[in-house]
């Protein structure tokens, strides 16, 4: 099995070499926009520490906020986060020509004298038929490059559509920004399982950062499903009724040492109608993590996925979780929790049964498999 690469320790794989085939169908489409002004350049002397902010903008409106204008509000949010080196933005509108990523983005730049590049991709109208009708999406904004940018539509959804957007930083770590269906839980819990298999599976290490608005607490079952993946709550000595997360994957070379609200009203204003989340990380010494493949060859239609169920935690007889699709004919999840033997079968759309016997994995192995329906 190829080992899994840790990008703080070479750059260089992110340009292919021993990465994973990913498929991507929405990242050169209208409705995502990737700003990135710089030469990709192979950086040998990486950070020894980043630190990252997610905030939901509650789109345009300013009720509840310290600010008359939008443009007031924006260029108070890259002043109070202009010593970050990411945001993960939800809530993040366009209307009439004005993008708010665009405007911090600009905004970062004009306050640090760095570059900054930005990856936005469209959710859903916002508030539409109102005066406050906008085009809304999931973005981030970095400073420095961004590379290899990613965004999926959820398979399961309820009125409004939901997104998210995953790029790799300068220093390997791939971030992804969401946010997660507000009103039916079931549709949540099935986006966040979504969000922790395909985060982890889409590229080839475990340096993988989730953050955003889940629309859930700590401790929920949305939460719980990601921390099941192997994700660690970066943000667990903060408030427990908080909806806004961080999670880094435990087998990171990287450690979360602090964590702090951010514009809830006292050292930084009130920016949108709930506060920011703002995580600082160290550079550390990657633990020995066992990793287990699921590879299935099965190409099930455009419009329709492969999910996995099985024994063995995570994996449940009850809920699949969605491989990713490295093609069009291959899907993958990546275990890191599983141990010892386990069976599992993998099922179309999570309703469609592979037929036969349950077939038999074994953890830190790729398990292969080639399903009929």
């Amino acid at each position: 099995m190829p080992p899994f690469h840790h990008p703080i320790w070479s750059i260089i794989a992110l340009a292919g070499i021993g990465c994973e085939p990913v498929l991507s169908d929405e990242t050169d489409s209208p409705d995502t926009d990737v700003i990135d002004d710089t030469d990709i350049v192979d950086d040998t002397d990486e950070a020894d520490s980043f630190s990252l902010l997610t905030l939901n903008l509650h789109c345009f409106k300013l009720d509840g906020t310290s600010f008359a204008s939008n443009t007031d509000r924006f260029e108070a949010i890259a002043t109070a986060a202009n010593e970050v080196d990411a945001l993960a933005l939800q809530e993040a509108c366009k209307r009439d020509g004005v993008s708010a990523m665009e405007r911090i983005r600009l905004f970062l730049e004009e306050q640090t004298g760095d570059t900054w590049s930005g990856a936005w991709t469209l959710a859903h109208t916002a508030w539409e038929g109102t005066p406050d009708e906008a085009e809304e999406g999931v973005a981030l904004i970095v400073r420095g490059d961004i590379h290899d940018v990613e965004t999926w539509t959820y398979f399961a959804q309820s009125s409004l559509q939901r997104v998210a957007v995953g790029a790799t930083l300068d220093n390997g770590v791939f971030l992804v920004s969401t946010h997660l269906e507000h009103s039916d839980g079931e549709v949540r819990l099935a986006q966040a399982r979504q969000t922790a298999s395909w985060a982890l599976a889409a590229k080839n290490h475990l340096d993988v950062v989730v953050a955003g608005d889940l629309n859930a607490k700590p401790g929920s079952d949305p939460v719980n499903a990601i921390e099941a993946m192997g994700f660690g709550d970066s943000a667990s000595s903060l408030t427990a009724d908080r909806i806004d997360h961080v999670h880094l994957h435990r087998g990171a070379a990287w450690l979360a040492t602090e964590a702090k609200i951010l514009f809830d009203g006292n050292d930084t204003p009130l920016v949108s109608d709930h506060p920011g989340v703002l995580v600082h990380f160290d550079v550390a010494s990657a633990p020995v993590v066992e990793v287990t493949r699921i590879i299935a060859t099965a190409d099930v239609g455009f419009g329709h996925f492969v999910s996995v169920r099985g024994d063995g935690e995570p994996l449940s007889w009850n809920h699949g979780w969605p491989a990713w699709a490295a093609a069009d004919d291959e899907w993958r999840l990546i275990l890191t929790e599983v141990s010892g033997p386990f069976a599992y079968k993998t099922l179309v759309d999570d309703v469609t049964w592979q037929e036969g016997d349950d077939v038999s994995g074994t953890s830190g192995s790729d398990n292969l498999v080639t399903p009929t329906f």
